[in-house]
């Protein structure tokens, strides 16, 4: 949005060999309130709350940041909030499956093996629900294709606690 419509249309100026933003506009980013959120799911002691806050952290990821950009600040930014979603990710689904929201567990769940694909707690996850849901031949299937996935990726066959765990 920008404040004065009689100034400059650039967004970004380059002077002395710099890029900035122009300050004549205001920016918005949802990495600061993807922050906010996983701030406040962590300060609530009411799981029901966490879990909105973190359902609402989560949709907000929509997967890499600065995806493109190489730079070293970049791909150290892009793995912090990678970072920060797995793990908020994680914390969500085990207050999913502690509130029996099978539906949404598999939806988080997915969307997780999606950013980290051999996340285990995504994958159980995942089996649990369908399981849970009586779909037998899905839950199968998942294990199976996370099997495949982790030969491929790996080159072995996943451990005995690996597999112990899911």
């Amino acid at each position: 949005e920008k404040k004065d419509k009689n100034e400059s249309n650039d967004y970004i100026l380059y002077e002395d060999k710099t890029l900035r933003l122009n300050n004549l506009y205001n920016y918005y980013s949802d990495l600061e309130d993807f922050d906010y959120l996983i701030k406040k799911a962590n300060s609530t002691a009411n799981n029901l709350d966490c879990s909105e806050y973190l359902l609402k952290a989560s949709s907000l990821y929509s997967g890499n940041v600065l995806e493109g950009y190489y730079e070293d600040w970049c791909e150290s930014f892009r793995e912090e909030y990678k970072s920060k979603y797995i793990k908020s990710a994680e914390k969500l689904i085990e207050l999913l499956t502690e509130q029996n929201r099978t539906d949404e567990i598999i939806i988080q769940a997915e969307k997780l093996n999606r950013i980290d694909n051999l996340n285990n707690a995504a994958i159980k996850a995942i089996i649990l629900a369908y399981l849970k849901q009586g779909k037998l031949n899905i839950a199968r299937s998942k294990y199976e294709k996370f099997i495949t996935l982790y030969e491929d990726e790996i080159g072995e066959k996943p451990a005995e606690t690996i597999l112990n765990d899911i």
